[in-house]
């Protein structure tokens, strides 16, 4: 049997894993990590009979799991309590500790299953790794510094010219009383902002900003890539670029075997099998690895070239379910295109 880890609100690319299960007839079970804190629902685990859990008016017998799909935990974003004192903000904090832990318990519990995105390793991701894994396999990276000080910053900005800031670990979305949404993306630093800054700032990550012939990000499936070259990008964030659609192309992209060979030895140095990696192709020719996100966005970049990612995951959870009926033999009635590595289509 197929486990699925994800929540119910605002994952369509879940949704669609599971419209290609349900048409491979096989066997599976989804979880939503937000049922667990909805108290009409009853979830409950029993020692020592620990192969049992209940959830959401659902029995699933842990023994009968063969691989996991791990896609999100829950985002804790409808805790029926505001958090405006001290007090209140430790109950938060202490309700996100008890979830995690029946997450750790679950990942313990399946340590022996077949992952897709194992939370023990994607849950301390982080993109300071990343960076050292891709220098430690022979990928080019943006030049780096992580600082407190006004000092460094403006010595880095003498060096490279233009300089970028961006989160160094995920930034939360921040929603105002009208639902809108605040996030930050990288951003430019000049100079004359870099002046404006105190002379000791919180620790904040600068990089030297590439001149980019254009971005690619690159779906990873356990050794296989699906990449897509994010065309006529007018901002400095492929996450930005995406949400421009009038003003971006999406094209199907083909690595060179030896930059693919060095970002297959960079996910396997971090223990990722499935993860979005942003890489930009400089017009210096080379490229620069930027990041991978284990739990990134795949459907948005994959639809546009045809990759049909959503179909790609449910097969590879088929595959590795040793219970599962062998997939049926469908006729390819996609038309395959050859081109030259490191090329546009």
């Amino acid at each position: 049997m197929i486990l699925i880890i994800s929540n119910s609100r605002n994952e369509p690319s879940t949704d669609a894993v599971i419209d290609w299960l349900t048409h491979f007839q096989t066997d599976f079970v989804r979880i939503n990590t937000d049922d667990l804190t909805i108290k009409e629902n009853e979830t409950a685990i029993r020692f020592p009979d620990d192969n049992l859990l209940h959830i959401a008016g659902r029995t699933i017998d842990l023994s009968e799991i063969n691989v996991v799909w791990y896609r999100r935990w829950y985002d804790y974003s409808d805790i029926p309590f505001k958090t405006t004192n001290a007090n209140e903000r430790k109950l938060f904090r202490e309700v996100i500790a008890e979830s995690d832990n029946l997450m750790y318990y679950l990942c313990g519990r399946l340590k022996d299953k077949k992952w897709l995105s194992n939370p023990l390793i994607t849950r301390f991701h982080n993109k300071q790794n990343a960076l050292y894994a891709a220098i430690r396999n022979g990928l080019n990276i943006p030049d780096t510094i992580i600082t407190t000080q006004k000092k460094e910053l403006k010595e880095f900005i003498k060096k490279h010219g233009e300089v970028i800031t961006k989160p160094i670990g995920d930034p939360s979305m921040y929603m105002d009383h009208q639902g809108n949404g605040y996030k930050s993306y990288t951003q430019v630093i000049t100079p004359e902002m870099a002046e404006k800054l105190p002379t000791q700032f919180y620790l904040s990550q600068f990089q030297r900003k590439i001149d980019a012939a254009y971005e690619i990000r690159s779906f990873y499936l356990d050794g296989q890539f699906f990449s897509t070259a994010i065309m006529g990008s007018i901002t400095t964030d492929i996450k930005l670029s995406v949400r421009i659609a009038h003003a971006t192309k999406f094209v199907i992209f083909k690595f060179p075997a030896e930059i693919e060979e060095k970002l297959d030895k960079t996910m396997r140095d971090l223990n990722l099998n499935s993860a979005s990696i942003d890489v930009m192709r400089g017009h210096d020719g080379r490229y620069y690895f930027l990041e991978a996100n284990p739990v990134g966005q795949f459907s948005g970049y994959g639809a546009p070239c045809n990759y049909y990612l959503d179909k790609k995951i449910a097969e590879w959870l088929v595959q590795h379910d040793t219970s599962s009926k062998q997939l049926p033999n469908e006729k390819e009635t996609k038309t395959i295109h050859r081109h030259p590595v490191g090329q546009l289509v």
